[in-house]
């Protein structure tokens, strides 16, 4: 288990007693199964992208904060082969933390990679605003269905804070684009 998913899992266990909810109460904010939670409490496995972001949404959290080791360093280095990295369960999509990850930080900076034909939901990031760059391939992207928008490499766009509630991206070739999420609200 690397230390990022020890601070998860720590994190997870200490935030849901913090705010004094039980397994199930959590289940129902995160929309996350109380017996998934369970198992990643106790380190039996280990959460993809989306589980991991809507359990750290449900807890009123950021999932940097939920990664962090506190580190406090003025100038901190991420070498590439130590940036967390992150995979969804079908291995479509990537998302590498190019930020640092403490709990003082309120904007995370991911550089991801979703796969041709892969689809995700964003829409658990509703509570921070989205900054996306497309570097290479195409995406396209859907809001609460009536809005889509299809961005090439070189193309950018921004939502605004609770925004995304019906967010869907889905590749038409293979798509890589850096991401930047500012949480307002942190702890």
């Amino acid at each position: 288990m690397s230390s990022a998913q020890r601070n998860f899992m720590d994190t997870l266990i200490f935030e849901r007693k913090r705010l004094g909810l039980t397994l199930q109460m959590l289940a129902q904010k995160s929309q996350v199964s109380s017996s998934l939670i369970s198992k990643i409490e106790n380190g039996q496995v280990n959460p993809t992208i989306e589980v991991a972001s809507r359990i750290a949404t449900g807890l009123q959290n950021t999932l940097a904060s939920m990664l962090s080791n506190e580190q406090t360093d003025e100038v901190e280095v991420l070498p590439a082969d130590q940036q967390v990295i992150l995979r969804n369960e079908a291995d479509t999509h990537i998302r590498r933390f190019s930020s640092p990850i403490d709990r003082q930080n309120c904007v995370e900076i991911y550089q991801e990679t979703l796969f041709k034909g892969a689809s995700i939901d964003f829409s658990h990031y509703w509570a921070a605003e989205v900054f996306m760059l497309i570097l290479s391939g195409s995406l396209s992207i859907e809001t609460d269905g009536s809005l889509s928008h299809t961005l090439t490499a070189g193309d950018s766009i921004y939502f605004r804070e609770n925004q995304m509630r019906n967010l869907t991206l889905n590749s038409t070739q293979t798509c890589e684009f850096t991401s930047v999420l500012h949480h307002k609200d942190t702890h």
